[in-house]
């Protein structure tokens, strides 16, 4: 497969050659479509919530406030934002991704390679590499993971209906070797061959290799989580096609630790991305094909860096041709042009006295703005507060409903439940005392404090009962709320 486009990776330029990757020089790059994917592990996302009926430019106003106000970019620093808008099946408002970058740092790593190829069609986060697949009408639109392992980095993308929802990154090879203490080399090595099974390795490797499948299954655990939060929103039920970008090699044993987690009608774990055998930089392929098919999909974009229209498309530059060409054939033209140049000349006086009565209209307006910002920043807080007065109330009312339990001769196993209740501000639904050593607790709590609960046990367990467990966890999918049941028994 011939490639027409290029990305600019490593700050060389790079094309696709039949099965090859090739590089290119910046003086023949100028005849392709040219991209930039940024690099992953220099963005920094914030997702959230917009109404549906917001302009594309209202939502861009908006998108960036929220960034600064709620994202955590410093105003003292200017980034480049891009945003993933996206149509979840549920609810009636806009779920959008602000990815933000600093724009000093792009123009230190690229603005020296964007120069000698006369700027690119499109800058967009890394995350979006696996677009243009979605572009070829044989790759069917399903529940798609993508996984890249980087030697700086490594990151995911999860795509549904053809669009990035989800995407995280996580450790590269580099931190990877180093935190287990063995070369970089030595490390992809092993993970291309043997990978993730134990009975792959030697007796003294077998520390090394459980290490290995501890980290995957602690990465892999929070990916599938933070993709099952999104399932309500976008009304998928589960990954269906998992792709490794590991420079075309397959990590064995990886596969069996999806399916682990119990991931349902799992169509397949597939080495090598869709189209190739074996490609070495299969993550410029992946770019290359997307920079192609940049009519064919939608991708958030950065603009900066960007194009410069060839001569005769510029606007200056066709002026300047027909005046050139008018005076070949006709004086007259001459005269024409010039009358044309003192209208243009009164419009632009016309236009300068507009510009500046634009410019204090929107000085009024900037301060308007920056009042309601600080408005809104004191409402937030005040929000805030009361949300934490309202759960301290909520949390005492709770332990207070309980204290008639504390009668029924269960004195010792009720109180120290209670007690360790409200330390972690827990809330529960039922409980059931079986004697005097044995108690059944039914916990709710958002997720958000699902690690509450987990201390919770854990403080149980140092009191002094020797059983502290969880059988039964459940999701309530329309409130986003976890129902644990504890056992008990001391």
């Amino acid at each position: 497969m011939t490639i027409n486009s290029l990305v600019c990776a490593k700050e060389k330029i790079f094309t696709v050659d039949k099965e090859d990757i090739v590089e290119i020089s910046f003086k023949k790059a100028k005849k392709f479509s040219r991209g930039l994917f940024v690099p992953a592990n220099m963005c920094r996302s914030y997702a959230f919530k917009l109404p549906s009926n917001l302009t594309k430019e209202q939502i861009e106003i908006q998108g960036e406030i929220k960034m600064y106000e709620e994202g955590g970019l410093d105003s003292e620093i200017d980034y480049s934002i891009a945003f993933n808008i996206l149509h979840p099946s549920q609810g009636d408002f806009l779920m959008v991704e602000g990815i933000a970058v600093k724009t000093g740092e792009l123009n230190e790593r690229f603005e020296k390679c964007s120069k000698k190829v006369g700027g690119f069609d499109i800058v967009t986060p890394e995350f979006f590499s696996y677009s243009g697949f979605y572009a070829d009408e044989n790759f069917e639109k399903k529940s798609d993971l993508f996984i890249y392992l980087g030697e700086e980095y490594s990151f995911v993308s999860f795509y549904h209906d053809g669009q990035c929802i989800v995407n995280r990154t996580f450790d590269g090879l580099d931190a990877i070797a180093k935190k287990f203490d063995i070369d970089k080399k030595s490390l992809i090595s092993l993970l291309a061959t043997k990978g993730l099974e134990i009975s792959a390795y030697e007796e003294e490797q077998i520390d090394l290799v459980q290490n290995l499948q501890s980290f995957f299954n602690a990465t892999i655990g929070t990916i599938i989580q933070v993709i099952s939060s999104r399932r309500a929103l976008f009304g998928f039920a589960t990954i269906q096609r998992i792709f490794l970008d590991f420079n075309g090699d397959t990590i064995p044993g990886l596969d069996k630790i999806f399916e682990n987690y119990d991931i349902e009608n799992y169509e397949g774990f597939v080495s090598v991305l869709p189209g190739l055998k074996k490609l070495k930089e299969s993550h410029i392929f992946a770019q290359c094909l997307s920079v192609e098919n940049l009519k064919n999909i939608q991708i958030p974009n950065f603009y900066i860096f960007e194009k410069k229209l060839k001569f005769l498309k510029r606007k200056s530059s066709k002026i300047i041709m027909s005046i050139l060409f008018s005076l070949v054939f006709s004086s007259v033209a001459f005269f024409y042009f010039w009358y044309e140049n003192s209208i243009l000349l009164q419009k632009e006086k016309l236009l300068k006295v507009q510009y500046t009565k634009n410019v204090k209209q929107n000085e009024k307006y900037m301060a308007i703005l920056e009042k309601r910002k600080k408005e809104i920043l004191a409402l937030v807080k005040e929000k805030e507060i009361a949300k934490d007065e309202m759960e301290d109330y909520r949390t005492t009312l709770n332990s207070a409903n309980m204290i008639p339990l504390l009668q029924e001769g269960r004195d010792k196993i009720v109180y120290d439940v209670v007690k360790t209740l409200s330390k972690y501000k827990l809330t529960t639904k039922q409980i059931d005392i079986n004697g005097s050593k044995e108690l059944n607790l039914y916990i709710i709590a958002k997720n958000s404090k699902r690690d509450d609960i987990a201390r919770f046990m854990e403080d149980m367990q140092n009191t002094g009962y020797i059983t502290v467990k969880t059988s039964k966890i459940s999701l309530r999918k329309d409130s986003g709320i976890y129902e644990s049941l504890i056992e008990i028994k001391r």
